[in-house]
């Protein structure tokens, strides 16, 4: 999918991804799903993005759980469910996802799916800098007189 080493093929990575999603391999099954939601070497199908990272959460995959998250926040291929998505968004978040924690900080800041709460947002947005997330570290230095 990358093309380190050979030139970029993204149904060729879509296969072998699916080769190895059979074969239970949470990471593959992450990047199937990855393909099947932006439309990489696939045809898009949000049905299928959710089937494989639902896959991929169960077996532990934080950058899984965070995309349900987004998938629900955004209604891609399922109804629109702000809970669910923090509840997807959490469980990446304690898995130490920087991207899950910088969207639960926006979930919080929005007030949706949970009670507003300036002060949980912060929480979320630096614990997301402090592992190094830039577009949480740029929210909270531009946003820095709001909080």
């Amino acid at each position: 999918m990358f093309g380190l080493g050979v030139s970029q093929d993204y149904a060729k990575a879509a296969y072998w991804y699916q080769k190895a999603a059979e074969k239970e391999d949470p990471d593959a099954m992450y990047y199937l799903a990855f393909m099947y939601h932006l439309g990489h070497g696939v045809s898009q199908d949000y049905a299928k993005a959710f089937y494989w990272y639902q896959k991929a959460a169960e077996k532990g995959e934080p950058k899984a759980m965070n995309s349900l998250g987004s998938m629900y926040k955004l209604g891609h291929g399922v109804s629109q469910d702000y809970a669910k998505a923090v509840y997807w968004y959490r469980k990446a978040a304690e898995l130490g996802d920087s991207w899950a924690m910088y969207h639960l900080g926006q979930m919080y800041e929005n007030g949706q799916g949970v009670p507003q709460s300036y002060e949980k947002a912060v929480y979320w947005y630096r614990k997301a800098a402090e592992l190094g997330n830039k577009t949480a570290k740029a929210k909270l230095q531009r946003d820095k007189k709001k909080y």
